[in-house]
């Protein structure tokens, strides 16, 4: 007598694994999902704030990008567009 086997083809991890691809568990992404949650909270409480270590005119785009790309900068670099925005609200 034969004897046969009841095959249901590779597992997720199996079909990953022969594809060269890696599969991370649920909990992995669960987790990212708390975490941008916190991260909201924080951005919605003022608890979480960008530090900024320049602020350039528009004018001086060149010397901004130059601060940039020399890599000493300490937080984020600002571009002012104009002096007063709400004169931009004004029509």
């Amino acid at each position: 007598m034969e004897k046969s086997s009841l095959s249901l083809g590779k597992s997720p991890y199996q079909q990953a694994r022969s594809e060269n691809r890696r599969l991370l568990p649920f909990s992995i992404y669960a987790s990212q999902r708390i975490r941008t949650k916190k991260i909201s909270e924080f951005v919605g409480s003022d608890k979480l704030r960008p530090i900024i270590d320049r602020i350039f005119p528009f004018a001086e785009l060149p010397k901004a990008f130059a601060y940039s790309q020399a890599g000493h900068a300490k937080g984020k670099i600002i571009l002012k567009l104009v002096d007063n925005p709400s004169s931009l609200l004004q029509v």
